[in-house]
């Protein structure tokens, strides 16, 4: 800790600020890549038969990629548990990422320092099942950066370090802030593809969207929510936000909807830094693919912005 403090004037600097320095000539693009959703069938630990073939995920050949979280969605199986499920992962050269099979709740996070991975390398991932019983369907994400180049670009960053929470607006001397929250229901009989749907704000005061809320995929939730939904969401401006390239089962490409967009699971909104600023009766939009019958619920949180009333 005393090291982070005097490198990045604050104590509380996350781990991977030692690591990705802003480098000249170099230019970072948030970027995610994904293994679509594969079924696992039912084994047992001591059959001869429960390692799956290794499966192939291939890295864009226009850049590096610096990968700095794994996620694994378990998307289907009433009675499966992610804890039934493991995973072996190995790089293009054969190197082994994982030194055996492991659970996959165990991998499910942020990795410091990130991996790095060539253009147009390969990743393989061997899954097996310890469920005697029940098939597992399982999605793998890759979030993180690619790495390019930047003609020209002769600078060197160093800024300081400033907490994520720190770049949420504040109201200014001739402003108020009130809370408040968007809420949206999507009901569809059957497989749909609504691209481009525009969440319109009301038109009294402007918006500071800052972050999202909506149903995870449960058995026990009060609408018939499912796993063959992908959202991809847009700021006002038509700029993708999130989950823009990930592929899904059945459509167009997008985002699974649980942990990888609602990942607050509705108890709490789900935060993006910064926040964007959306100006009185206008909006977001947001593409809405589903594979079968469901409803959908979601709400954008954040502040109104009102004019600062003087008390008499």
């Amino acid at each position: 800790m005393s090291s982070q403090a005097y490198r990045f004037g604050n104590p509380y600097a996350p781990p991977w600020m030692g690591f990705t320095p802003v480098l000249q000539g170099i230019r970072d693009v948030e970027w995610d890549v994904d293994l679509p959703p594969y079924t696992v069938p039912a084994s047992t630990i001591v059959s001869a038969n429960a390692n799956n073939p290794s499966l192939q995920l291939s890295i864009d050949g226009d850049a590096d990629f610096l990968c700095r979280e794994i996620q694994f969605v378990v998307t289907a199986g009433a009675s499966t548990l992610p804890s039934d499920l493991r995973v072996r992962i190995r790089d293009g050269a054969g190197r082994l990422f994982t030194s055996d099979f492991i659970p996959i709740t165990d991998l499910n996070g942020p990795l410091v320092p990130p991996w790095p991975l060539k253009h147009g390398t390969v990743v393989y991932f061997d899954y097996q099942n310890i469920n005697g019983v029940t098939a597992i369907t399982v999605w793998a994400v890759l979030k993180g950066w690619k790495r390019t180049t930047c003609a020209g670009d002769t600078t060197i960053l160093q800024p300081p370090y400033t907490p994520m929470y720190a770049t949420y607006p504040k109201p200014k001397s001739d402003e108020e802030f009130e809370d408040f929250e968007y809420g949206w229901t999507f009901t569809f009989a059957g497989a749909a593809y609504q691209p481009k749907y525009p969440l319109i704000t009301d038109n009294d005061a402007d918006f500071w969207w800052c972050g999202l809320a909506g149903d995870w995929n449960t058995a026990n939730n009060d609408v018939a929510t499912v796993g063959s939904v992908q959202l991809v969401f847009y700021d006002p401006v038509s700029l993708p936000m999130m989950q823009t390239n990930l592929q899904s089962a059945w459509n167009p490409s997008g985002g699974l909807f649980r942990e990888s967009i609602f990942s607050s699971g509705g108890g709490r909104p789900q935060p993006h830094f910064p926040a964007v600023f959306i100006p009185r009766g206008s909006g977001p939009s947001v593409d809405i693919s589903v594979g079968q019958a469901c409803t959908i619920r979601f709400s954008l949180r954040g502040y109104k912005v009102y004019p600062k009333v003087c008390a008499a």
